[in-house]
């Protein structure tokens, strides 16, 4: 049957951390790039750390939302081995509703900013990784004119 008397920490850790990460993706393509550069010009240290994780576009994008899926699956499954299902359907909306919903409606915390600041560095050298190694398909170009006639 289910094993009600485990330790909730696990899944207390897990929704931290899934919380933590939303607020992260959040505090990075909450501000417009634009402005992130204009404060970056300005002298903003915390603008210029935040500026060259947000240069990376659709690449931190896919990474904050590969982590937060890969956690809420995580939790999901941790929850489904402990509680009946219809307790984990409720546990993963309430967790879900304050995740997606409620928290990204609310303004960014300067905690927020400044951790994702701090973290800049390391997540700026994993989305530099992801962007190398992202390929995109070649679209073939067929304009029905020879190569030569392209350019006239």
């Amino acid at each position: 049957m289910y094993h009600i008397n485990m330790s909730v920490w696990p899944y207390v850790l897990v929704t931290i951390s899934l919380m933590f990460l939303i607020s992260l993706y959040q505090a990075y393509t909450v501000t417009p790039y634009k402005e992130l550069k204009r404060r970056a010009r300005s002298g903003d240290e915390l603008a210029k750390a935040l500026y060259r994780v947000a240069g990376y576009g659709v690449s931190i994008r896919y990474l904050f939302l590969t982590l937060i899926g890969i956690n809420t699956a995580l939790l999901f499954a941790m929850l489904s081995t402990a509680t009946p299902v219809w307790v984990n359907v409720i546990i993963m909306s309430i967790i879900l509703w304050i995740g997606i919903a409620w928290l990204p409606s609310t303004h960014v915390t300067r905690l927020a900013t400044l951790i994702a600041g701090k973290l800049a560095p390391i997540i700026s050298k994993i989305a530099a990784w992801l962007h190398h190694h992202q390929t995109t398909p070649e679209i073939p170009f067929e304009s029905g004119c020879s190569p030569d006639q392209r350019f006239l």
